[in-house]
Order: C-alpha cells, then sequence, then structure tokens
C-alpha cells in the first residue's frame, strides 16, 4: 500500500505540553518556529493516527538535549545529541519502527536539568489514501506554547527533503539522466537524487501554500544551487563548508503563497 506522510509543526495544536516550554524559532527551522525547555521533567504529548511517527529538533553547539521518547506506554528510549562546532537543524530525535495503522501517543520528556530541548517538528506516516483525508484525534491539552498554530501538511520527498505547506497534490515533472539515486538510513526514507553536474535541475508542480527542500550537505564540497518559484527570480543557495555531514539541511523555504498551483525549479549552478 502507498503511504504519504504528514509534517506536524511544533506550534500545532495536535502538540500539547506541559509547563516549561516557551516558543522560540529562526528561519533555519519549520515555519521558524520551535518549543524549547531546559526544565526536567517537562514533556509533550502527541496523539496521532498512522504507521509511525519521527521528531525533528535543533541541536545547539552549547548544551545537548537528554530526553526519552515513550510511544503507547512502552519503554522509554533516550536520545543524546552528538557535540558538534556548528548548530545543527533538523536533527531525527526519535523515530518509531513500523506500527500497526491505528491511533497512538508518543510523549517527549526533557530528563536533565539545564539539557537545552529544541523541539522543530514531527512527522507521521500513514497510508496514502489516510493521508489525504486524515483528521487526527484533539486530546485535552495541557500546556499549550503560545504560538500562532498551523495547518498539518502533507509531504513528499525530493532530494532528500521534504516539501513543506499543504501539499495536496504533486508531479514531480523531471528528474534527469545526470541525477544518480542514492541514500544512507540518516536520510528521510533511506534515499537522495544526487548530482555534480552544472546545469541538472529537478522541476516539481504542487498545489498548496508554501515549499521547502531539505537535502544533505557533504563533507568538503558544500553544494551551490539556486532556486525558482513560478518564474521569478532565482534564489541561492550557499552552504557552510564543514569537515562532517550535515543531513535535513533547510536548501530553501518560500515565503507564503496564495492556496494554488506553483511550479518550483531547483538548479546546480557549479561543476562537481
Amino acid at each position: 500500500m502507498s503511504s504519504g506522510s504528514l509534517i506536524i509543526d511544533n506550534a500545532d495544536t495536535q502538540v500539547h505540553y506541559s509547563p516549561g516550554w516557551k516558543a522560540n524559532g529562526s528561519p533555519n527551522e519549520y515555519k521558524h518556529t520551535t518549543s524549547n525547555t531546559e526544565t526536567q521533567g517537562a514533556s509533550f504529548t502527541f496523539n496521532f493516527v498512522g504507521t509511525s511517527v519521527a521528531v525533528y529538533g535543533t541541536l545547539n553547539d552549547i548544551t545537548f538535549p537528554n530526553t526519552t521518547y515513550v510511544l503507547d506506554g512502552g519503554n522509554p528510549y533516550p536520545f543524546f545529541g552528538q557535540p558538534a562546532p556548528l548548530v545543527q537543524y533538523q536533527q531525527i530525535f526519535y523515530s518509531s519502527p513500523v506500527l500497526p495503522y491505528g491511533e497512538h501517543t508518543l510523549v517527549g520528556t526533557c530528563t536533565d536539568e539545564g539539557a537545552n530541548v529544541i523541539l522543530d517538528y514531527l512527522v507521521v506516516e500513514m497510508p496514502l489514501n489516510s493521508a489525504t483525508n486524515a483528521s487526527s484525534p484533539t486530546p485535552t491539552p495541557t500546556t499549550a506554547v503560545p504560538a500562532n498554530p498551523q495547518p498539518t501538511s502533507l509531504t513528499i520527498a525530493i532530494v532528500g527533503g521534504v516539501l513543506g505547506g499543504l501539499l495536496l497534490l504533486m508531479t514531480i515533472l523531471a528528474l534527469y539522466l545526470c541525477w544518480q539515486v542514492n541514500g544512507s538510513p540518516n536520510e528521510y526514507k533511506g534515499t537522495t537524487s544526487n548530482t555534480a553536474r552544472k546545469g541538472e535541475s529537478f522541476t516539481i508542480k504542487f498545489v498548496g501554500t508554501s515549499v521547502a527542500v531539505y537535502g544533505t550537505v557533504a563533507a568538503g564540497t558544500p553544494p551551490n544551487s539556486t532556486y525558482t518559484l513560478d518564474g521569478g527570480d532565482p534564489f541561492p543557495f550557499f552552504a557552510q563548508r564543514s569537515t562532517s555531514i550535515r543531513y535535513q539541511q533547510v536548501f530553501y523555504s518560500s515565503p507564503a503563497l496564495p492556496f494554488m498551483e506553483h511550479t518550483l525549479v531547483g538548479t546546480c549552478e557549479n561543476e562537481n
């Protein structure tokens, strides 16, 4: 059975928080929002209908989150961030095994005082025919982070990324011959599309209110690419050079768009 993914922003009303959380965010984070805590015992609860769930967040370069994740009342799953000289965005904090399709509950908890937990978004996998008509249950909230609630969004993967916003219909038009299929367990669904040829591009048409492109930045050779939305001016992306591979990096994030059909073209601008 085909499956789709729903991306749920940290500020969505489906995510419920205990006391001790505050709203934050930056342009490098999904919808520019995060929920942050340094309070031991502070937790969030997320009820969802689907076949898997993953939690993404930000690791800063000062303190690292010590958290646990409990799915459906089972054993706690610990997460510790690895030290790095730079802030790391869109990092996987937790990824569940495949679950029976139905209602599930995930509880994430900060287990150390002073550990900086920065929650960005969650991704729920579900059968495709359900993803386009899903209505997740709304449990009684504890304390919600003070932020504007955002609509749940249907997403698919391209160039190792998640295309954000309310994407109800997408058609990948072109991945040319010089693109190669690759991937690793650290990348979304274990797949990426790669090119080192100047001028190679991908085109995607979608109906929605925003789009974002996520990808992997390899060690030593950062990408030089541009993104053109609806025939407008190209938006350049240059990654910072690093000695380590960085996953789930934001390559492009559009402004808010009118709900209608749009076209995004991404192009490699340098040979190799």
